[in-house]
């Protein structure tokens, strides 16, 4: 499932579009994603190493980028009455105590909206079980495994639940034997179609 460069494009029954990670630097990270009319494509990328920021696209719009992600747990919330960008939040998990802000404002998401989320570097040492457990509210079965530099994506829509054949997401921990970079995992995404 290498990517070409290209954009969307409309076919008689399909759209067909591609996502291609203005920073990756590995071809296993550029995939295409076929979607049906009646759905939008999407992509979650972790951030990778100390520069490499993460990634959220949803029908072919740059929702989170190396412009408005940073350190810790970066979300994006989407209307899924307009499927347009409602915000974005970044919250530090390595220094200060954002976790009462973001349990704030997770729990301030409207029934219905889309929130997608990406992790850069570490979102675990300021990470606690309470904020942990608003993602677990939201269908996350992995929050509570981040570690140190745990690489984690994740999507949700607050107060529903995702199709079971819909990629929803994913994790992988930082271990000194595997790293891909030096002191952090290889980045992760996930990607597929989401039901209008």
């Amino acid at each position: 499932r290498l990517l070409s460069d290209g954009h969307w494009k409309y076919k008689a029954n399909r759209r067909e579009t591609c996502f291609e990670s203005s920073q990756s630097q590995t071809a296993e990270m550029r995939y295409w994603v076929s979607c049906p009319e009646d759905t939008l494509a999407y992509r979650v990328r972790s951030g990778g190493a100390k520069d490499l920021m993460p990634e959220v696209c949803l029908d072919d719009v740059m929702l989170i980028d190396g412009k408005n992600s940073g350190r810790g747990i970066n979300i994006a919330v989407v209307s899924r009455e307009t499927w347009k960008l409602k915000e974005t939040k970044t919250y530090d998990m390595y220094e200060g105590e954002f976790s009462p802000a973001m349990i704030e404002f997770v729990n301030g998401i409207q029934n219905g909206d889309v929130v997608l989320v990406s992790s850069h570097d570490d979102a675990a040492t300021k990470f606690t079980d309470p904020a942990r457990k608003v993602f677990e509210d939201l269908g996350s079965t992995m929050v509570r495994q981040i570690a140190f530099r745990t690489a984690w994506t994740f999507i949700a829509v607050k107060g529903s639940k995702l199709p079971d054949n819909i990629e929803k997401e994913k994790i992988n921990h930082s271990d000194g034997n595997r790293n891909r970079y030096s002191g952090w995992p290889a980045e992760i995404q996930i990607d597929g179609c989401l039901p209008k």
